[in-house]
């Protein structure tokens, strides 16, 4: 979208305005001509956005809707059945609308901004009228940030003949005789279109989780309307918990909110959901902690699969577990497994496990992976299963469950090495799908590092019934 915006501007700009304006140093030509560009892109924005951001605001509900029917989703186990998605909720057309009336009064800034670099730089440093009117218009979309840089561009190569010269990734040997006007206006133009591309990545990409995030949300949201959901819920920020995890991010890890109540940046900046910055990859969920609160404060409990049952008959009421002080890292840990086991928080769990609990088996590539975790990832790492593991042990003592369990792990064939840590299932279906051969075991309840009915879990692949096992624990 910001590129079909970017060449509505650019088109809208005449050449040989812009020349004159340079020429004669009329500031008022200049404006005219560039407020007239930084006005139609923000016209092409606010004619597509809100539309677009309302199609995938309404996708994302209804494919939760979808999940939400098929499994529990976060409602209670009577109102699995029956969930819709209403597209034409006012809420929803609202959100889109100020979403996009927000994103288009930045990116009209933005572009201000950029072309006011570009003008002032182009007087400072003498760039010819002709040039500086070429050199303006694919800049028309960019950032300030960015049209300094192709600013830059052109000045390095202007002061490097026959050199090689970056921009970006991309290598441009300057000729020997020296660069051209053309050859610094080609290259230029290059250079802004591969910046307007990522830029354009970076939009499609941030607004995509704004919109799905928010199209979560506003399922919960008219599942309280419905009465199918209670209206004190809470949600829980949710990292994607691998080696690209950013401060901004991490620091709002785990945090809780109600499902009308913001959640804190690290700057104070209060946002309704993910994304937290641009390129984001945050998602949010109902947290688990919550409900167990509930099943206890009403006398409920839960099976292994996560199934409500009446208390007696040998289950057991759970209780309310108590928070770990070390929580925090355990989720980061959990996350960090659920969503690659052999990424860096992924590898520093299971070195992480051999160390705090001395539990025996392999670890993929130890000596590699002993390479890419530091001292001070091993210490926290051993916080975070310290964490993972007393809670998992607390959940599932008071929630009734046998010293044994019974579980399943789908292979494509067998083998004989055992892991430091593994993960099974306790549904057989659930195993047949990630394998032709299907194992079975039965493992003690103290084998169990995780599962998915604790609070400390990861809201991702709640569906899988995964059990997080320690087959060397011996203790």
């Amino acid at each position: 979208m910001i590129i079909a915006a970017a060449r509505v501007g650019r088109q809208s700009v005449s050449l040989e305005m812009l020349e004159r304006g340079f020429v004669t140093h009329d500031m008022h030509v200049l404006d005219a001509a560039l407020e007239t560009a930084a006005d139609k892109v923000s016209e092409v924005f606010a004619d597509a956005l809100p539309g677009e951001l309302t199609r995938v605001l309404n996708a994302s509900g209804q494919a939760a809707a979808t999940a939400a029917t098929r499994s529990s989703g976060g409602f209670r186990a009577a109102d699995r059945i029956g969930v819709s998605f209403k597209k034409t909720n006012p809420r929803a057309v609202a959100w889109a609308e100020t979403r996009s009336a927000t994103l288009v009064t930045r990116i009209s800034e933005e572009t201000r901004g950029a072309i006011r670099e570009v003008v002032r730089s182009a007087f400072e440093t003498g760039v010819p009228p002709k040039a500086a009117a070429r050199l303006i218009r694919p800049l028309i979309g960019l950032t300030e940030r960015d049209a300094q840089a192709v600013i830059n561009l052109r000045q390095r190569l202007l002061d490097s003949p026959g050199d090689l010269v970056y921009a970006g990734k991309t290598r441009i040997r300057v000729p020997r005789e020296g660069a051209s006007e053309e050859f610094l206006g080609d290259k230029a133009d290059e250079y802004a279109d591969r910046l307007l591309n990522g830029r354009a990545v970076s939009i499609a990409r941030t607004e995509t989780i704004a919109a799905s995030n928010e199209g979560q949300r506003e399922l919960w949201l008219q599942a309280v309307d419905e009465g199918l959901l209670d209206e004190n819920e809470q949600r829980e920020w949710i990292t994607a918990g691998d080696d690209r995890l950013c401060p901004i991010c991490e620091s709002m890890d785990g945090q809780v909110r109600g499902l009308a109540e913001p959640f804190e940046t690290p700057d104070g900046e209060e946002v309704m959901g993910p994304p937290a910055h641009p390129m984001c990859r945050c998602a949010q969920g109902i947290t688990e902690r919550q409900r167990q609160e509930e099943r206890a404060a009403s006398n409920e409990c839960h099976d292994v699969n996560g199934q409500f049952c009446e208390t007696g008959g040998g289950t057991g009421s759970p209780g309310a577990v108590a928070k770990h002080p070390n929580e925090r890292e355990g989720r980061k840990m959990v996350r960090g497994w659920v969503s690659d086991s052999n990424s860096k928080v992924g590898v520093t769990m299971k070195l992480a496990i051999r160390e705090e609990l001395g539990a025996k088996g392999a670890v993929f590539d130890p000596e590699k992976a002993a390479g890419r975790v530091s001292s001070k990832d091993l210490l926290e790492g051993r916080k975070g299963v310290r964490a993972i593991y007393d809670t998992t042990q607390e959940t599932l003592i008071r929630s009734g469950i046998g010293s044994e369990i019974v579980l399943y792990r789908g292979i494509d064939k067998p083998r004989a090495r055992r892991n430091v840590v593994e993960s099974w299932t306790s549904d057989l279906n659930v195993a047949r799908s990630f394998g032709a051969h299907v194992m079975q075991i039965t493992v003690r309840r103290e084998q169990i590092l995780a599962y998915h009915g604790s609070p400390i879990w990861s809201n991702q692949h709640k569906h899988e019934k995964e059990f997080v096992v320690l087959p060397g624990l011996t203790k």
